[in-house]
This record gives C-alpha cells, sequence and structure tokens, in this order.
C-alpha cells in the first residue's frame, strides 16, 4: 500500500508540474500579445525597421545607377524585379504585414531568369512578376498607407503597360516607369529609408 501510496503522489507532482507549465506557457503568450497589441517597441521590430530601410535603399540605388540598361539586358531586369521583391518583403516585415504567399508567387511563377533569355527577350515573366508584386503592394498600401492611394495607382498603371508579348528592349521606357514607380512607393513606405 506505501507503493501505491509513492506513485500516487508521484503522479500527482507530475500532473501538477506539468500543469504549472502550461499556465507559465499561455501567460507569457498573453503577455506578448498584449504587448504587440500596445505596439511596445522590441528588438525585433527595430530589427525588421533597419532591414526594411536598407533593403528599401539598395532598390532605389539600383533602379538608379543603372536605369540605362532597363530593358536592354534582361538579366539587370530580372535583378530588378528580385530586388525589389527582397525590399518589398522588408517593408511588409517592418509594418507586420504578412505578404509572403505573393512574394513566393513571384519566386515560384514569376521569377526565372533562365527563362528569359537574349534570344527570346519576350517580357511574359516579367510582366507576370510586376503584376504580383504591384498586387502586394497594393494590398499593403490600403491596409497600412491609405494615404498613398495615388502612388499605388500609378504603380498599377505602370505593371499594367508592360506587355507580355512584346520583346522586353521595345519596352524600355514602360519598365524604367515601373521600377521608378515601385521605388518612389517603397521609399514612402518605409520613412526611415
Amino acid at each position: 500500500m506505501a507503493q501505491k501510496s509513492g506513485v500516487t503522489s508521484l503522479v500527482v507532482l507530475g500532473l501538477a508540474i506539468l500543469a504549472l507549465l502550461i499556465y507559465l506557457l499561455f501567460s507569457y503568450t498573453t503577455l506578448q500579445e498584449k504587448s504587440v497589441a500596445r505596439g511596445d517597441l522590441s528588438a525585433s521590430s527595430l530589427t525588421n525597421t533597419e532591414e526594411g530601410s536598407i533593403k528599401v535603399k539598395e532598390f532605389v540605388a539600383f533602379v538608379n545607377t543603372r536605369a540605362d540598361q532597363m530593358g536592354d539586358n534582361p538579366t539587370y531586369t530580372m535583378q530588378a524585379l528580385f530586388e525589389l521583391t527582397e525590399a518589398i518583403n522588408a517593408v511588409a516585415a517592418e509594418h507586420g504585414f504578412n505578404i509572403s504567399a505573393d512574394l513566393n508567387k513571384v519566386k515560384d511563377d514569376g521569377y526565372k531568369p533562365a527563362k528569359v533569355s537574349p534570344k527570346t527577350k519576350e517580357a511574359g515573366e516579367i510582366s507576370k512578376a510586376a503584376d504580383i508584386l504591384s498586387e502586394a503592394l497594393v494590398e499593403m498600401q490600403q491596409a497600412r498607407f491609405p494615404t498613398l492611394v495615388a502612388e499605388a495607382g500609378e504603380l498599377q498603371k505602370c505593371s499594367a503597360s508592360i506587355n507580355p508579348g512584346v520583346p522586353i528592349p521595345e519596352q524600355k521606357d514602360a519598365l524604367k516607369s515601373y521600377f521608378t514607380h515601385a521605388a518612389s512607393l517603397l521609399t514612402k513606405m518605409s520613412p526611415s529609408s
């Protein structure tokens, strides 16, 4: 009987410890949620802000310093899409906005540099990626930046002007306009840049 009592005591003690761990886990989660709801700054949000600023600056510099290659060089144009994707992702993280599904679509469907060769020079992949990225920026604009509606609309117009069936060099102005408008919108969305 003494042995049964000892086992019962251990089971009760184990259940009490388990209940305490569960209580502490839920208390910690609730505390974190309250902190986020109040808008407390944490080290991760500061890091996101810095990263957003850096990525936007890198994209803007890439577009501004190499604009003469826009449309003439399919590899450059695809690199610009990649840089834009990275900047959008960083700004979204900076503002706690999840657009990973849209960005994954670009990486899976739109950003395929191997498909764009100097021989074909078709803008299908670029047009598709620009549409997806523009839509992601518009979603973020509507949710977090309602005053930037005109800028987001201009970006959508620029994206729509990229014709998927026309060779890239023939759309140099449309591509340059798209990337320039995207850089401008991202700069306004990332005040630290």
